[in-house]
């Protein structure tokens, strides 16, 4: 997770967060004119990385979870973190879940509608996506780091909302 830096007692709006990380200081320096090398999307995808990063190492160990859960690999930490470097500039950037298989998720979510592609430690990638009228699309395939393309026009599907 990124650090922050909070403000207790802010000297002007007091609505106004002051917590600071690396996304909202990015975006503040966007209204300024200030980020220069790196556009917005950059930067949350290189957040979403370090989120893999730290997950995977937090749950490095058999039982993390305190139910029994399976560690979480490097292999599939860098599995995952290829996908996220592979999405296409600027879309949705997805959520991280650790899963108690051992398994890493991404979790892109709109409204009732949502996909979750999974990243098992035999280098398979699940995916279920989910809709409001209840109708569900799943499958699986080998992870090769990217997204295959029935999961990229899901998550277009979803994203679209």
């Amino acid at each position: 997770m990124s650090e922050l830096a909070l403000d207790v007692y802010p000297d002007s709006d007091p609505w106004r967060s002051t917590a600071v990380g690396e996304a909202s200081r990015a975006l503040g320096q966007a209204e300024t004119g200030q980020l220069q090398s790196q556009s917005i999307w950059e930067v949350r995808r290189n957040e979403a990385i370090r989120e893999v990063r730290e997950t995977a190492r937090d749950a490095r160990t058999s039982n993390w979870d305190g139910y029994g859960a399976e560690p979480i690999s490097g292999e599939v930490a860098n599995l995952v973190i290829c996908v996220i470097k592979n999405l296409p500039p600027r879309w949705p950037i997805p959520v991280v879940c650790p899963e108690p298989d051992g398994s890493l998720g991404l979790d892109w979510s709109v409204g009732e509608r949502s996909i979750i592609v999974s990243v098992s430690p035999d280098r398979i990638m699940h995916f279920v996506a989910m809709f409001p009228n209840g109708a569900r699309r799943f499958g699986r395939e080998r992870c090769d780091g990217r997204l295959f393309p029935d999961v990229l026009r899901l998550v277009q599907e979803i994203c679209a909302a």
